[in-house]
């Protein structure tokens, strides 16, 4: 049923992961959409591994034991039975990064598959900030289908998981057949289970450090990654977690196959144990009694299935376990300390709102100094979220900005500076309110215009009104001056080649 269980739940999953994957992150070429699948395929990999086919595996190899018991005539099977049983888990060796490897292709495929047939479709058109405020949904909505933490924490945990899979794997039967002789013998004197050998076996231990400062490291690398997350933690908790879960998988998969193969041995093992340290024996709890007569029965067939069907399940819940846990931990060590070295958007307009809280006259100079940022949009939607219930003149100006600067639509330029306006009018005790309030006023006028009569009403921008904004609007009202003072001198002249050059000094200007 437990092998049922798996099959049902895998058969789905292999007919759709890659395609899922494609869109999910709205692949519109082949290209884009095999990279998704490929990284989803690796996890998928992994899960079909531990719960289909290492199983049978470890079925296939049991198959040897399963007829013999330990005697003190026959400590372990004849030589032959050893080495099958050995071997069966050694000529499987790469069923593992085979799986990996095939389904990564098989995702590939779909994603690149689904990318190809959606090329025309045009990418979902992305709200604009403005509207989304004006239609009193929560600017966090946004953000909806940023998967820029997931693709990082999927990147990480691949990348890490197939080297610690590595450094593990070469080790396979390191330490456990040191301490039993004859088992040992047998595997030396026909070289059975020598997966890594040579000078890489060797250099296997150097990795370890490695790895340890990894597994220690990695959460900070996937924070460090994520480049405009969507909020301060949750998005970032979850890529962690993420790469938690899928390292977690590579390395209990390999812990896994360790397992089905002592589980195979194991009354042997506990038989060998015995004989080595009687005195021991004898002084052992009844608990301990009832441990070893569970191993023992262990052997018979049907406690071997159980065994092999149900030791996956237990693993992933394992995975899942221990990766809330290490994962946790990480996110809540990096992501606050990343970010303190590393600001993203995010964090920068969390800064900032906290700053406009302590200094409200200052709101204007705070932003127009974003301005000088690349990355000045993007905290600007950023404090549009944050401040949307606690102060939503705040967030709708920031929104304004944003969508006055994104869009290339004269609809939403005049929605967007006319509540510029309405916002500039309400705070007076702004700093730059009142200088701003006039230079929006008179752009709103010059884009709310259709013919040159309308322009002619526009009254003229004083001069020293502008002097203490910030030199990029200077420019910019100087510029408006220039367009509105050219097209007044059209309607005093008569002559037409005298308004055609002032048409021609306007055009030049604008």
């Amino acid at each position: 049923s437990l092998l049922m269980l798996s099959a049902a739940i895998i058969v789905p999953l292999l007919a759709s992961f890659g395609g899922l994957a494609a869109r999910k992150t709205t692949a519109r070429c082949a290209k884009d959409g095999a990279k998704a699948g490929i990284l989803s395929g690796a996890v998928v990999g992994l899960f079909v591994y531990m719960t289909l086919v290492s199983p049978l595996t470890a079925l296939a190899a049991y198959r040897y034991m399963s007829e013999y018991h330990p005697t003190f005539s026959m400590p372990l099977p004849p030589t032959e039975v050893v080495l099958s049983y050995v071997q069966t888990f050694s000529s499987s060796v790469h069923l593992i990064d085979l799986t990996i490897l095939l389904m990564a292709i098989f995702g590939g495929v779909q994603g690149a598959l689904v990318g190809w047939r959606q090329r025309e479709e045009p990418l979902p058109e992305e709200p604009r900030l403005f509207r989304l405020l004006e239609g009193r949904h929560h600017p966090k909505s946004w953000f909806v289908g940023n998967e820029t933490a997931v693709k990082s924490g999927l990147l990480v945990g691949v990348t890490f998981g197939i080297i610690v899979f590595a450094t593990v794997f070469g080790e396979f039967y390191v330490g456990f057949t040191q301490d039993w002789p004859d088992l040992m013998a047998i595997m030396q004197e026909h070289q059975a289970g020598m997966f890594v050998t040579g000078p890489l076996q060797e250099a296997l231990p150097l990795l370890w450090p490695f790895i340890f400062l990894g597994l220690l490291i990695y959460g900070g690398v996937v924070v460090a990654l994520i480049r405009n997350p969507p909020d301060l933690f949750k998005a970032r908790f979850r890529a962690v977690l993420l790469a938690t879960s899928t390292i977690f998988l590579f390395l209990f998969s390999i812990l896994l196959r360790n397992l089905y193969f002592l589980l195979g041995l194991a009354p042997f093992g506990l038989f060998h144990w015995m004989q080595a340290n009687p005195e021991m024996a004898t002084e052992l709890p009844e608990e301990a009694l009832a441990l070893m007569q569970t191993i023992f029965f262990l052997q018979k067939p049907q406690a071997l299935l159980s065994g092999a069907l149900i030791l996956p399940w237990i693993m992933l819940l394992l995975v899942s376990i221990l990766g809330l846990f290490w994962g946790s931990l990480q996110s809540f060590i990096y992501i606050p300390t990343v970010s303190m070295f590393i600001r993203r958007p995010v964090d920068k307009a969390a800064l900032l709102y906290h700053r406009l809280v302590r200094e409200p006259q200052q709101v204007l100079p705070l932003i127009y100094g974003l301005f000088h940022f690349p990355d000045a949009y993007d905290v600007l939607a950023h404090l549009a979220s944050r401040a949307y219930r606690s102060q939503p003149d705040v967030a709708r100006l920031a929104a304004a900005y944003h969508t006055l600067s994104s869009s290339q639509k004269t609809e939403d330029h005049l929605q967007t500076i006319h509540a510029i306006q309405d916002v500039l009018v309400a705070h007076p005790d702004w700093r730059w309110s009142a200088d701003l309030g006039s230079v929006y006023r008179a752009l709103h006028q010059v884009l709310a215009a259709r013919t040159l009569e309308q322009i002619l009403h526009i009254d003229q921008l004083p001069q020293q009104q502008t002097t203490s904004l910030p030199p990029a609007i200077v420019k910019c009202v100087d510029g408006i001056s220039r367009i509105i003072h050219e097209l007044h001198k059209t309607a005093q002249v008569d002559n037409l080649s005298t308004q055609a050059i002032f048409l021609e000094n306007a055009l030049e200007a604008i």
